[in-house]
């Protein structure tokens, strides 16, 4: 038994924080600083707001791998880089990404 998981029921009867990896959704993902990035922010709380070079600074990864990163991310359909803009002067006002834990979720439960 070289891999020991721990299952749900029991870090749930232990009070023990976990997270959900969809097995279907990581098999998407072959960009292993994708997989790193998920992986991070799915332990985030639902309101958490994403900063780049936040991110980098915890994984150590620069800019360029964190785009590929995102890319893949985007690409596997487990992120979405939303832009904002004023109705009044038509400027960005903002970007913002958004994380999921399975690809239909991003249309199911985002709100714009």
């Amino acid at each position: 038994m070289p891999i020991i998981k721990a299952r749900a029921d029991e870090l749930y009867d232990e009070q023990r924080p976990y997270i959900t990896l969809p097995c279907e959704s990581l098999a998407r993902l072959r960009n292993p600083d994708a997989i790193a990035i998920w992986v991070y922010l799915l332990d985030k709380p639902p309101d958490w707001k994403i900063r780049d070079k936040e991110v980098r600074e915890r994984l150590n990864i620069g800019r360029p791998r964190y785009r590929a990163a995102m890319a893949a991310l985007k690409e596997a359909e487990l992120a979405r880089h939303l832009v904002f803009y004023d109705s009044k002067t038509g400027k960005i006002k903002r970007h913002e990404w958004v994380i999921v834990a399975c690809p239909n979720l991003i249309d199911e439960r985002l709100e714009v």
